[in-house]
């Protein structure tokens, strides 16, 4: 294929309807195709939902563990952290981000939803290296929680970033192995039989020091028998809210299908939630819109 010569060659190249699954929705709350859940007179997104409710494991594992620093992973989890860190510094909890290309106590820049970006460089305290960050203050240091996403993980908490069964190249391990054998770690990520597999093709991470997982479903944490299964529930508030559960698992991952024990509900995103979430991403809109310098 013939290398496109400029942005509009590219857009020709890249097709319509790929195009679309890669931009957000024109309201920007979520991703072209995401699922929209409509309660109390307003509407939110499958990937908003999973945000909101990632930022809430979050902030409670910081209040009960006592982390001082958050290791942002990229993607939806680095939208939970950044969510989640704004909450805590509203109660007056001092939280220090950090990336694994050497960013510390960094502040997102308005307007700019890439995890590495200069932007956001110049809006940190230190600008260290990976060695700093994931040799030194992660995997030598205490109070750290690692905020990551995955691409295949099983009921043991183990992930798979490098390779599917049938030898598919993912993205490769990056800084996922240091960091997850290392340091407390919740996932985020969608929810699908394809991602929340039986058993991973590949063990990028061992899943030792995976706490809890966040989908759209709800949070999974850890069972007396060791294993990971939904703690809290996304869906209706029905009388047989374990069964519906079952069922959602049965249909959605390759997951056990019991819940664990006392399954709580999870209240539905409230509406401050959704505009400090909705804040972030519109101010990333803005940005990735402008033309570039030049063009």
């Amino acid at each position: 294929m013939e290398r496109p010569q400029d942005q509009e060659a590219y857009l020709v190249a890249l097709g319509e309807e790929r195009a679309r699954e890669l931009l957000l929705n024109e309201d920007g709350t979520g991703e072209a195709g995401d699922g929209q859940v409509t309660a109390k007179g307003f509407s939110y997104s499958l990937r908003e939902l999973t945000v909101v409710v990632a930022a809430r494991e979050i902030v409670e594992l910081v209040r009960s563990r006592g982390y001082r620093s958050i290791l942002t992973g990229i993607g939806t989890a680095q939208l939970a952290c950044w969510l989640a860190a704004e909450q805590l510094r509203a109660e007056g909890v001092e939280i220090t981000l950090l990336t694994e290309l050497g960013m510390v106590d960094y502040r997102p820049a308005e307007g700019d939803g890439f995890l590495f970006s200069q932007h956001h460089v110049e809006r940190s305290r230190v600008w260290a290296g990976t060695l700093e960050v994931l040799g030194g203050l992660v995997s030598g240091g205490k109070g750290v929680l690692a905020v990551l996403s995955a691409a295949e993980i099983d009921p043991q908490g183990r992930l798979n970033a490098s390779r599917r069964a049938t030898g598919e190249f993912l993205v490769g391990s990056g800084g996922a192995n240091d960091i997850v054998t290392s340091t407390d770690t919740l996932v985020v990520a969608r929810g699908g039989r394809e991602r929340l597999v039986a058993e991973v093709g590949f063990v990028t991470c061992p899943g030792e020091r995976v706490t809890g997982l966040v989908t759209e479903l709800g949070r999974f944490r850890r069972s007396p028998e060791g294993d990971l299964r939904l703690a809290s529930w996304c869906g209706a508030q029905v009388p047989t809210r374990e069964a519906a559960a079952s069922e959602a698992l049965r249909r959605t991952t390759a997951w056990p299908t019991r819940p664990g024990p006392d399954l709580e509900q999870e209240a539905q995103p409230s509406r401050a939630e959704l505009e400090a979430l909705r804040a972030l991403q519109a101010g990333t809109r803005s940005r990735t819109s402008e033309p570039r310098s030049g063009s």
